[in-house]
């Protein structure tokens, strides 16, 4: 749903002046396109507006010193689209994607241009859909999704990592368990392994097996620097036909529905 700006950052504008100057652009019609303030250097610094060829506003953004602070985009009915604001060229705080009649669809929150926190979105009653929960380096750690009548129908549930130390040194065992969030159930499984920008598994390296609902993982530290330790915690439907007694792998789960991805990082000193 994210869309860029588009020709707002593309218009650049050179002037020689020495005061703020506003400068407009035409389609060939004559119809108004642009009408921006830039200041002496040639840089946005103001109010820029960009219209469609039938005269309707289709975006508008506010500059300073050609950094964007503030950016809205209209629906071609006219009505309020999207409100972002900007610090340092990148998104940040919350940014409000509306519907036609006003109401709120979207709300996402960023942080230096990174998706952050609670990401909520509403139907056009109003009543709340879906919320996601992301980390402070973007990565989706909780994803619930209702119906119209607020019953869950889908649940993706913490996946807590408890580790005795995020910091070890070079050769040193590091360990952590692996737990969900308000669940217990018998039939899970953890896969260790790198995540695609998708959440699924691209590689299987370790399977563990839990002992009253918590996972033990350890290995020794043998990357100087950041080290990530990701994967899903799986519930499944062994399914007798095919799998070998009570050990299951990978084809045995039902679905990603029933999936609980999971990113944690750890250092390895010197």
């Amino acid at each position: 749903m994210i869309r860029a700006v588009g020709t707002l950052y593309l218009i650049i504008f050179l002037a020689s002046c020495s005061h703020n100057k506003t400068v407009k652009e035409y389609y060939e019609d004559g119809t108004i396109k642009f009408i921006a303030t830039i200041d002496e250097q040639g840089r946005n610094n103001g109010e820029l507006k960009e219209y469609t060829n039938n005269g309707k506003l289709k975006a508008k953004g506010f500059w300073r010193s050609g950094q964007i602070q503030k950016v809205e985009r209209y629906y071609p009915t006219g009505e309020l689209e999207v409100e972002e604001v900007y610090s340092e060229g990148k998104v940040e705080g919350p940014t409000n994607y509306y519907y036609p009649n006003g109401k709120i669809q979207y709300v996402v929150n960023y942080k230096n241009g990174v998706r952050v926190g609670k990401y909520k979105v509403y139907s056009q009653e109003g009543n709340l859909l879906e919320e996601r929960e992301y980390n402070e380096s973007g990565q989706l750690i909780d994803y619930i999704k209702v119906d119209e009548k607020g019953h869950r129908i889908m649940d993706y549930t913490k996946a807590i990592i408890i580790a005795k130390q995020d910091t070890v040194t070079l050769n040193e065992t590091y360990s952590a368990q692996i737990r969900l969030a308000n669940r217990i159930s018998d039939n899970l499984v953890v896969l260790i392994g790198p995540l695609n920008e998708k959440w699924q598994l691209t590689d299987t390296l370790q399977t563990l097996e839990s002992s009253d609902h918590v996972f033990s993982y350890s290995t020794k530290g043998t990357k100087i620097g950041e080290n990530i330790l990701s994967g899903k915690v799986h519930e499944y439907i062994i399914n007798r036909s095919t799998a070998n007694g009570d050990k299951i792998s990978v084809g045995d789960t039902i679905s990603d529905m029933y999936s609980y991805p999971f990113v944690h990082k750890y250092y390895v000193l010197p």
